[in-house]
């Protein structure tokens, strides 16, 4: 984990700001640090006095990849579980809202008694060092039983204003059906040029300044493929060799970790906070989390997928989880907060 992103140096540096302003936007720092559908970062910030406001940037758009606005919501929910863990870890209470459009949400920031949560900290460590990334899963990475319970638990910090989804575990041959779901999305979604198109543009080569896209890195592509990635995607349908790859990593994970609920915003949200916990949670553990939402793309794959979970509600998003082999330094670049707060 590098030096500058830690629990340890999060407090640190939030004890050394000396006022709640100041404060509020050192939580925002490493908040944004959520993972967001192509790190497309959808969010800007309106803060006054301890009230922030987060705002759906309308300019950032995925009409093919997440035509519905489902990660666009789930990615926020990661965001707002950043924002309360981090302030909770701080001894800083919050009071979360829903919003009306463009406003998703509201964060009240109330009684910062100085005292840190030591408890939390495991979960702020995870923070700053997680990573999505995709691959093979270790064939001995099974996750003790504990773990799987304390991360499929909800939080303890989940907002009374959220719809709370269903979670549940997969393992064994149902792995296998939501993989088969997985790599069908993908094919299906690859034979489309305007599809292709979008994802094409999404891909940031390695090597870029840019600070939005999925990194070439990520995807575990040399650097010089990473810069013709984008044009492959764009002029070719490989849907079928990514699904192959997809149905082997998926394959290849202890277990996969899904979340149902209704098709509404407080559910994607709510979603997004509960997979974030869980992420996080499993991530202190020290086992890897790889996003697949290709089944989600289609509505008979999605119930199939949500099936296998044996969900009574929609399946919303899903996750593999194990130990990954071989380990990763880089962390996918993020637009500075400076950029996306508004000061009232």
């Amino acid at each position: 984990m590098p030096e500058k992103f830690s629990a340890e140096t999060y407090k640190k540096d939030f004890e050394s700001k000396d006022s709640c302003n100041a404060r509020i936007k050192h939580i925002l720092s490493y908040a944004i640090r959520a993972p967001s559908t192509h790190n497309s970062q959808p969010w800007k910030f309106i803060l006054t006095g301890n009230r922030l406001s987060i705002i759906n940037d309308e300019s950032i758009r995925l009409p093919k990849s997440d035509a519905l606005g489902r990660y666009r919501h789930i990615s926020f929910g990661y965001l707002i579980h950043h924002i309360v863990l981090l302030a909770a870890y701080s001894g800083t209470q919050t009071m979360t809202r829903l919003g009306r459009a463009p406003v998703i949400a509201e964060i009240e920031f109330h009684t910062q008694h100085g005292v840190f949560d030591v408890t939390i900290a495991p979960l702020i460590n995870a923070l700053c060092s997680r990573r999505n990334r995709r691959g093979i899963f270790e064939r001995d990475s099974a996750i003790p039983h504990n773990t799987l319970e304390a991360a499929s638990a909800r939080s303890p910090l989940f907002p009374a204003a959220l719809a709370k989804p269903e979670c549940a575990i997969a393992s064994g041959r149902t792995v296998a059906c939501i993989a088969s779901c997985t790599a069908e999305g993908m094919r299906r979604a690859y034979r489309s040029n305007a599809f292709r198109r979008e994802m094409a543009s999404w891909i940031t080569p390695t090597g870029s300044w840019r600070k939005t896209g999925i990194p070439g890195y990520s995807l575990n592509q040399p650097a010089i493929l990473s810069w013709l990635l984008p044009n492959i995607i764009r002029f070719i349908d490989i849907g079928r060799f990514l699904s192959k790859l997809n149905v082997t990593s998926i394959s290849s994970a202890p277990c996969v970790f899904g979340f149902a609920g209704d098709d509404t915003v407080s559910s994607w949200i709510g979603v997004g906070f509960q997979a974030s916990h869980t992420a996080l949670t499993l991530t202190a553990a020290r086992f890897d989390v790889s996003v697949y939402v290709a089944a989600m793309e289609y509505d008979d794959t999605r119930r199939e997928a949500g099936r296998a979970f044996g969900f009574s509600h929609p399946l919303q998003f899903l996750f593999a989880t194990g130990a990954l082999k071989g380990n990763v330094s880089w962390c996918t670049p993020r637009v500075p907060v400076s950029q996306k707060l508004t000061e009232r």
